[in-house]
């Protein structure tokens, strides 16, 4: 074992405190700085058995771990899918295609100014394989204005989905341009309902 070096004032506070705890006789004339060293060598070698950098790829686990609380990295990143249209008509009841997501919870956000002459709008976010309903928003337009619609739902997406978005009106629909219709969906691990 390699020599340790450690401050000779402590090194004499620690033998001291041992020699007065254990009741020998030895006095500090009869220690020498050779003798004072090898007690302390005895003491720090007696306690370094237990001292130990337990389980050190623990901490090489922990960086490299494929899921924590059960969740992938991908999901703890909070990575929102988003779904944009930006210009151009869209058919009265027509469903545009959003594509997939992995199936879990999600916070299901949507969007929708309709710059065309519609007076009403109704929107639905659906799983077009199950014609599930995620999210629906409605609301008519105030006189002189466009009528637009927002609306957020909880809502579990299984295997296997594709999601649409069916907007409908009293006139064919105009996605706006520097307002563009959006559906937004945001991961959610769990959730807690409230209580009043």
């Amino acid at each position: 074992m390699r020599a340790k070096t450690v401050p000779l004032l402590f090194l004499g506070l620690v033998v001291g405190l041992l020699l007065g705890l254990t009741g020998t006789g030895a006095t500090a004339a009869s220690l020498t700085k050779r003798s004072v060293k090898k007690i302390a060598a005895k003491v720090v070698d007696a306690k370094a058995a237990d001292l130990t950098v337990a389980r050190a790829t623990t901490a090489d686990t922990a960086r490299n771990a494929v899921t924590v609380g059960g969740e992938s990295a991908a999901r703890l990143g909070v990575r929102p899918f988003v779904w944009t249209k930006s210009g151009g008509a869209v058919g009265n009841g027509q469903t545009l295609p959003l594509g997939s997501v992995p199936s879990g919870s999600y916070l299901v956000s949507m969007q929708v100014l309709d710059t065309g002459s519609t007076t009403w709008l109704s929107c639905t976010v659906t799983n077009t394989a199950t014609f599930a309903t995620l999210a629906l928003a409605a609301s008519p337009a105030a006189p002189g204005r466009f009528a637009s619609v927002s609306g957020t739902a909880l809502a579990t997406v299984p295997a296997g989905n594709t999601l649409g978005l069916t907007c409908s009106g009293n006139a064919t629909l105009q996605a706006g341009s520097s307002v563009p219709w959006q559906v937004t969906l945001t991961p959610v691990a769990s959730s807690t309902p409230l209580v009043p």
